[in-house]
């Protein structure tokens, strides 16, 4: 909606879909103390444990532009946060010797977890700096301190008081920043080029291996196709990961 000649507010709904599967290997060796536990040998009492669930939630987005000058432009945008109810089901692929041993235990059974995909805010500059000329730069800042932990709850004992599958994670909010540059070769085409800085959330203390968690450096470039109402956008990117060492 636009306010005035100088202020634009968006309101949008978006429906998600969140699926999550988790794949692991469990020592039940190690459990019953005839090795070192998880040993990454391989062993015949090694139990494969497949989690899955699902979940669709509703989110809001909120944005607006302001123009601070003839040439200057500041932008601001909410992204909703999710609350996910998963809800799924375990299942463990159970070898021979411990069937024979246990067969009580690691029975297939349902499962439900809660989390939270986090707030994210944003805000941008532009600046017309020639009539083809265009030049931003932007910040985002994401409140990830908000996945704190996964538990993971099931309706029926994996093993003996062994209802709770939980992973401690800890992250950290994270700023990223992007600088970029458009140009209008003609009434019709447009080129641009960025660059962002992506900071990873996560806390070295707890690291694992559920996402790629390694500052990210992005380079992008586009091109635009425009006439009359109809625009069309090709963009690419080329990621650059960084070691993450701990």
């Amino acid at each position: 909606w636009k306010v005035n000649d100088r202020l634009s507010v968006a309101l949008g709904f978006s429906i998600r879909y969140f699926e999550i599967e988790l794949g692991q290997m469990i020592d039940a060796a190690g459990i019953a103390g005839l090795r070192q536990y998880n040993n990454p040998a391989y062993s015949p009492f090694d139990v494969r444990q497949q989690l899955k669930g699902d979940d669709i939630v509703p989110t809001v987005d909120f944005g607006l532009t302001y123009r601070l000058t003839d040439d200057l432009t500041f932008g601001f945008a909410y992204h909703s946060r999710c609350h996910l109810k998963v809800k799924g089901d375990a299942k463990w692929i159970v070898p021979a010797p411990v069937k024979a041993l246990a067969p009580m235990f690691f029975q297939n059974t349902d499962l439900h977890a809660n989390a939270v995909l986090p707030d994210r805010f944003e805000t941008g500059l532009a600046w017309d700096a020639t009539e083809q000329l265009t030049l931003s730069a932007g910040l985002t800042y994401t409140l990830w301190n908000l996945y704190d932990n996964l538990a993971i709850h099931l309706d029926n004992p994996m093993l003996p008081g062994m209802d709770t599958l939980e992973s401690r994670k800890g992250w950290n909010d994270t700023v990223r920043v992007s600088v970029g540059a458009e140009y209008d070769l003609n009434e019709a085409w447009s080129v641009r080029a960025g660059y962002t800085f992506d900071k990873s959330p996560i806390n070295s203390q707890y690291v694992d291996y559920l996402v790629p968690g390694d500052d990210r450096h992005l380079l992008a470039a586009g091109v635009s196709w425009s006439k009359e109402s109809w625009t069309i956008d090709l963009s690419c990117f080329y990621e650059i990961i960084e070691d993450f060492t701990v």
